[in-house]
């Protein structure tokens, strides 16, 4: 009887020895297979992340760059200017400017805007804009386009006066005009961002942090017959009525992102430059920003 039970204690002690050999040849495939199942579902959830950034960012841009062109039929003989950071105007002489990255010089028409009839040189508006006391305006139409100013605001609203009596009788769009540069620079963060800087007097704006690098291109319409003739690799300054949309290719940070499995990529530009970037956590995008007046 005690032989029996010692043969019986010896089976199941065998029996765990090659349990625990098997489980030793087994544990460092699943451990390999669980720790790849991790790696790529986090891989997922980044690049997913990515994919809204990229799009918010876009839609940014858009919502920056659309007003680019005034309202109305007529259109002023301004430019756009395209430069990279070897060609700073004045204003951003302090800033410490993106060196591989180019910036943007234009007029946002009519970040508000609103329906007006010109009854005489001065018109009361109620429920307008939230513009203040001497913000320049301009009353646009088919007709033409006419200058015009904030000469007073109270509780009751804002009187808009005409520059000359030209524009007595017109009915148009009353939009705001104001230059502004877009570049890229230090954020408040330490890290590169999108910053606007009006081009006249006004103070600085964070736009979006995480921007690393931006390149930009015009889509012409040259022939001046609707359509988009060319996209210019050049920098320098176009004309607004030949200017359909811009070109842009950027490169971003995933905010708070932490890189366990870097990759190295790199990103040709269309003037040549080669961008290095790891993602998932730094990523590039491109698009076509269309600018359109009212």
């Amino acid at each position: 009887m005690m032989q029996q039970r010692l043969s019986s204690k010896g089976s199941i002690l065998m029996e765990l020895l090659v349990a625990c050999f098997v489980v030793s040849l087994v544990m460092p495939f699943l451990i390999g297979a669980v720790s790849r199942l991790n790696e790529q579902q986090l891989r997922t959830s980044q690049y997913l992340l990515a994919q809204e950034v990229e799009n918010a960012l876009i839609d940014h841009l858009k919502s920056q760059w659309s007003r680019l062109l005034p309202a109305g039929c007529l259109l002023p003989s301004q430019t756009l200017i395209i430069q990279s950071s070897e060609v700073i105007p004045l204003k951003l002489k302090r800033r410490a400017l993106d060196n591989a990255s180019d910036w943007l010089g234009g007029i946002d028409y009519g970040l508000c805007r609103f329906t007006m009839t010109a009854r005489g040189q001065q018109t009361h508006l109620v429920d307008a804009c939230d513009w203040k006391l001497g913000d320049p305006v301009t009353l646009t139409s088919c007709e033409g386009r006419y200058s015009a100013s904030i000469t007073s605001v109270n509780s009751q609203g804002m009187v808009v006066s005409l520059a000359s009596q030209d524009g007595i009788g017109q009915s148009g769009i009353l939009e705001s005009e104001q230059a502004f540069y877009w570049y890229l620079a230090d954020g408040k963060n330490g890290a590169l961002a999108l910053w606007r800087t009006p081009s006249i007097s006004g103070r600085s704006l964070e736009l979006w942090a995480g921007l690393e690098r931006m390149a930009l291109y015009p889509l012409l319409d040259t022939s001046q017959d609707g359509l988009v003739d060319s996209i210019d690799t050049r920098h320098g300054e176009y004309a607004l009525n030949q200017v359909k949309a811009i070109w842009v290719e950027f490169m971003y940070r995933l905010p708070n992102c932490v890189n366990d499995f870097p990759l190295d990529a790199t990103y040709q530009t269309m003037r040549g430059e080669v961008w290095s970037y790891q993602p998932p956590c730094t990523n590039v995008g491109k698009r076509i920003i269309p600018i359109q007046g009212g």
